[in-house]
């Protein structure tokens, strides 16, 4: 099939030739996991979800940032493309309300279950997004 079909094939083999990560199809390969809705859990998760996509939204878009998409991917998952396959689940972003409200504690990964955990206490934006890039920045090494 290879042999037969190269161009359609090189995609895959290619590195050069993989379409630049878009922040549409990184969001569609995520899941929030909310509390229950209406819930005070919920409502705080929810605000720490709009500082992450604002965040992604920051690496996709501004050129000033220090980073970029597949940089965010690399954290998540180990890898900076999405398969031609996909993965074998959604990226499944969690939060996590065991933190003391002045912790400053990181965002966690687990890569091969593809599961990201944000700490749901950080007060603003600006501070998640801060927090963010230095836990990402932390971790380039990963993979090399």
């Amino acid at each position: 099939m290879i042999q037969d079909n190269p161009t359609a094939m090189a995609q895959c083999f290619v590195r050069n030739l993989r379409k630049e990560l878009q922040l549409d199809d990184l969001l569609d390969i995520m899941k929030a996991e909310f509390s229950e809705i209406g819930s005070n859990k919920c409502k705080a998760e929810i605000d720490i979800y709009k500082s992450f996509t604002a965040f992604l939204e920051q690496c996709a878009f501004d050129e000033t940032s220090p980073l970029n998409l597949e940089n965010v991917l690399m954290f998540i998952t180990g890898t900076e493309v999405i398969p031609p396959l996909g993965f074998h689940k959604e990226i499944s972003v969690k939060f996590l309300h065991s933190c003391a409200p002045d912790c400053m504690c990181l965002p966690t990964v687990a890569t091969c279950a593809l599961d990201l955990n944000l700490p749901i206490h950080y007060k603003n934006e600006e501070v998640f997004s801060t927090i963010m890039t230095n836990s990402i920045q932390m971790c380039q090494g990963y993979g090399n």
